[in-house]
């Protein structure tokens, strides 16, 4: 798959590291349905189901945009809806 260009396939994507960074793919992007179905996720980043032909990265694409995070400084907030695992409780050290 030949790409567009970061600056193209993604709505605000860069390589300098520096946030506000969005890799939710750009309408026209070379990601939307570029996706190997063997190496998806069931749900994306966002939480959102993925379903049909998968994007190649992160996000299922939607053209109302990225309906979640968008890479900033600090931590992810997530769905409530997503129940997250709870660490052990019981890890010894011998």
């Amino acid at each position: 798959m030949d790409g567009n260009g970061i600056n193209v396939d993604m709505v605000a994507g860069n390589y300098n590291g520096v946030p506000p960074i969005d890799p939710f793919p750009a309408p026209g992007s070379a990601l939307i349905d570029a996706g190997n179905a063997a190496y998806v996720t069931a749900i994306d980043f966002n939480g959102n189901p993925r379903s049909g032909s998968p994007e190649a990265g992160a996000y299922t694409f939607d053209g109302d945009g990225n309906s979640g995070w968008a890479i900033i400084p600090g931590f992810k907030s997530i769905n409530s809806e997503i129940k997250i695992p709870l660490p052990p409780t019981n890890v010894q050290a011998n």
